[in-house]
């Protein structure tokens, strides 16, 4: 085959479509494809890497074999191609469009001359954005017009160089790094790069760089199209720092995407938006994809809440690790609401993050289960037998605790807390058919004692209710039964050292209607307390405070008792002396103020009965109460 006395050398990185576009142009011809018909050379078979074109034209132009083809676009199928042994596709090696360095040209032409301006070979990928050399943009020419071919890189350079050089005088560093430039650079040439991704293709980590990188960067709601070139590059920068150094990282990126989704319907879908979108699109047994699968779908089954055997990306989730409010609450057979106020009060987020609480299924799970089965106050107070009232009160008092208690909450009870206090009441209880006559219901047998629930209730867990019975058809409070006389022989309390109204209506020997208008005017000051034993309110009056009175008051049944005589031949006597009673009113008894003259009229020192209740001065009072009468 003849030889050209005009060729050119391979410079650095140069591709073999760049190099026979130079040869054409050192050979006069305007078009490449015009120069290799007239050399017998087939132009699609030299675009797309044919080895026989590839070795005819080595041969043409004397250049080493290997030279020549370590560059060449081949093109394994319509969409498929190879760089020097670097797996691409159309989407991440668009062979239409041309992006060029305008620094690297001019630099070219300066060191060389215009017929030294060439391709490297990583500007044919579409990722490849900014010199990793001068860290400026890459220039895109305007697409190729008939019948200008768009792989004639030399022609397509020489027709739009005005613009380069242009652009090479305006051009602006990018602030952001250029790592994953120069990681092109080195893979696409055959150098070590020593980075975790080395293990997978070329044309995935572009695709994974931008897909990352956009939702990383720009939110799961952006997508591809709508970007700028500038847009672009930094989000495949990102996406590249996040993939480069291995699985660490790209937990970490994954988690930034987590925490930053602001979905109003949250889930992986809508978190990891185009990453989870074009993902989906993919074979997912191809080996290529399935050390990045295996590495996503972990995070996704352990940060969002997938169940068992939940498919996600070809691979099923082993068990559930998270959940969410709605997972939880169908899970557990809960209201949404009623989950999320769960989930809140025990710390797990706040009512703001609604859907976006996430917790351990594991940890969280007995718990929520726990809490499924509780049941509110009015219902457990259903399961007790008695008013919905006496629930809070028995709570305050200890004897029946809510198993859970938050601030926002209302308390729940769970039934098996309630059945086990029911028990501490009916083991002392004896079964009957049919309740004995005069017996009284537990639940009403605090209103005829005057007590509490809680105190018939400890006295009948204590075992010192007697009568206490059960009736076997019915259960819980409503079904026990008891004696009120019982009930008042356990609760019963001393008798006060104190007079009682009657009490004092015997001593001072006057009509109640006395005893009355005393307590009410004040005269005999009175404390109202429970009974000891029935527990109603009684009025006491302490023997100081009648002792008090009769150092200067006597009543007319007093002296009338001394004096051993009618209590009107007394008045009578009284009246004709001169003295006179106080104005109590015609229905009270006659009460007088204590005078010498009146003591020496009636002296009741005289058969004194032991149990009267006081004497005249002189003699030392003493008081004696009766006990049991009101």
């Amino acid at each position: 085959m003849t030889r050209l006395r005009l060729t050119v050398s391979p410079l650095a990185g140069e591709t073999f479509q760049s190099i026979i576009t130079r040869i054409a142009a050192r050979n006069g011809a305007s078009f490449a494809q015009d120069f290799c018909a007239d050399m017998a050379l087939t132009w699609r078979e030299i675009t797309r890497g044919n080895p026989a074109a590839v070795r005819s034209l080595a041969i043409l132009a004397n250049i080493p074999m290997e030279k020549m083809e370590r560059f060449a676009v081949r093109s394994l199928s319509h969409h498929e191609h190879s760089i020097n042994g670097e797996y691409l596709t159309s989407a991440t090696l668009p062979r239409r469009e041309l992006t060029v360095c305008p620094l690297c040209l001019e630099e070219d032409v300066k060191k060389r001359g215009a017929l030294a301006r060439y391709c490297r070979v990583e500007w044919l990928v579409g990722c490849y954005r900014n010199c990793h050399i001068h860290h400026i943009p890459m220039l895109t020419l305007p697409d190729a017009e008939y019948p200008r071919c768009q792989h004639d890189f030399y022609q397509r350079v020489e027709d739009h160089w005005r613009v380069i050089v242009r652009s090479a005088s305006a051009t602006v560093s990018v602030k952001h790094g250029v790592e994953l430039e120069k990681y092109l650079a080195k893979r696409l040439r055959g150098k070590k790069t020593n980075k975790w991704c080395d293990q997978l293709d070329l044309d995935l980590i572009c695709r994974l760089c931008e897909w990352i990188g956009i939702v990383l960067t720009l939110g799961a709601k952006a997508c591809p199209t709508d970007l700028e070139a500038g847009q672009m590059s930094r989000a495949a920068s990102a996406g590249f720092d996040a993939l480069s150094s291995g699985p660490q990282t790209l937990e970490t990126a994954f988690r930034a995407i987590r925490d930053a989704s602001t979905s109003t319907n949250p889930g992986f879908q809508a978190d990891f938006g185009v990453l989870s979108r074009r993902l989906e699109r993919v074979d997912h047994d191809d080996p290529r994809y399935a050390r990045f699968l295996d590495l996503l779908t972990g995070f996704a089954f352990a940060n969002y809440p997938y169940d068992k055997r939940d498919a996600l990306f070809g691979r099923y989730c082993k068990r559930r690790q998270i959940h969410c409010v709605n997972t939880a609450a169908k899970k557990h057979g809960m209201n949404g609401t009623r989950t999320a106020r769960l989930a809140v009060a025990l710390g797990l987020g706040t009512i703001k993050q609604g859907q976006r609480i996430r917790f351990s299924a594991p940890e969280y799970d007995p718990i929520f289960a726990e809490f499924s089965e509780c049941i509110p106050p009015q219902q457990a107070a259903v399961r007790l037998g008695a008013w919905k009232g006496r629930i809070p009160s028995l709570a305050a008092s200890g004897m029946l605790l809510p198993r859970f208690n938050f601030p926002e909450m209302v308390p729940v009870y769970h039934p098996d807390d309630i059945d086990a206090f029911l028990k501490t009441i009916e083991r002392h209880a004896i079964e009957v058919s049919e309740v004995p006559r005069g017996y009284i219901a537990l639940t009403t047998l605090g209103k005829h004692a005057k007590c509490q629930l809680e105190t018939i209730i400890k006295v009948a867990q204590e075992g010192r209710l007697e009568t206490l019975c059960k009736l076997k058809c019915a259960n819980g409070l409503q079904a026990l039964y008891a004696d009120l006389e019982d009930l008042r022989d356990q609760i019963q309390k001393p008798a006060p050292d104190a007079f009682t109204k009657r009490d004092l209506q015997q001593v001072l020997r006057v009509n109640s209607s006395t005893i009355t208008f005393l307590v009410q005017e004040r005269i005999l000051p009175a404390t109202i307390v429970p009974h000891h034993r029935s527990r109603r309110p009684v009025a006491l009056i302490s023997h100081a405070t009648v002792e008090s009175f009769l150092e200067t008051h006597a009543t007319l049944g007093m002296m009338a008792y001394a004096a051993k005589t009618q209590a009107k031949h007394v008045a009578t006597k009284l009246e004709k002396a001169g003295i006179d009673p106080l104005p109590l009113g015609a229905r009270n008894s006659k009460i007088y103020v204590r005078t010498p003259e009146l003591e020496s009229m009636f002296d009741p020192r005289s058969n004194v009965d032991s149990n009267c209740v006081c004497t005249m001065p002189n003699t030392r009072r003493s008081i004696h109460p009766e006990a049991g009468n009101e």
